[in-house]
């Protein structure tokens, strides 16, 4: 787990010659999966250091606003009916309503 913080840390988060530093280059050394770990990491924090973000424009909030408004409108003429599903809930219904 301990080795694993460390390879998830964009800077490792280690001193180099440091104790902890020897001792984790022991650990990967015996592991084949954590040296694979650390080397798929190593390419997003690569990626991630070339990826130049893009600015959102002044009326950005506006759009976004919008369009939402927009997508509401469109609800099919059942839409009414039934509640909307809510984000990190299990929207099924559960068997004591369906019985009803």
């Amino acid at each position: 787990e301990e080795a694993m913080d460390i390879i998830m840390s964009p800077d490792g988060g280690l001193e180099k010659g440091s104790p902890e530093e020897r001792e984790f280059s022991r650990v990967l050394e015996s592991s084949h999966e954590l040296r694979e770990v650390q080397k798929q990491q190593q390419a997003v924090w690569s990626a991630m250091e070339l990826w130049e973000s893009v600015e959102p424009s002044m009326n950005f909030d506006r759009q976004i606003r919008e369009r939402v408004e927009e997508l509401s409108a469109r609800r099919s003429w059942f839409g009414g009916w039934f509640p909307a599903p809510r984000p990190g809930r299990d929207n099924r219904p559960s068997r004591s309503r369906l019985r009803a």
